[in-house]
């Protein structure tokens, strides 16, 4: 029997939800994780950050959300040919630095 495909439509965002970190501390960064991010059924274990630098060199924009907390924004104008948002996706993960989240912070 062959293998299944699934008729599911995928979900695709042109925009990627981000919050804007500079200035602040990192128990504060993990703790708008905690109250904005983490759910019960998906626990913060890690963040990614990267440069506002690095989204511009991808000719991204970074556009202030306010919402749900005033350092949310959106990383904004992903194109919407899909292989090239692949592309940009991969650029901007290779530039940003993962952080694990530390045993106090859990």
């Amino acid at each position: 029997m062959p293998p299944q495909v699934s008729k599911e439509v995928s979900t695709y965002s042109d925009s990627l939800s981000v919050y804007r970190i500079s200035g602040i501390s990192d128990s504060q960064i993990w703790e708008i994780g905690r109250e904005h991010v983490q759910t019960e059924n998906r626990l913060i274990k890690a963040r990614a950050d990267i440069s506002i630098e690095d989204v511009y060199k991808n000719n991204l924009r970074v556009v202030p959300d306010m919402q749900p907390h005033h350092r949310h924004a959106n990383i904004m104008l992903f194109p919407a040919d899909r292989l090239t948002c692949q592309r940009i996706a991969t650029k901007l993960a290779l530039a940003s630095k993962l952080v694990i989240i530390p045993p106090e912070e859990t």
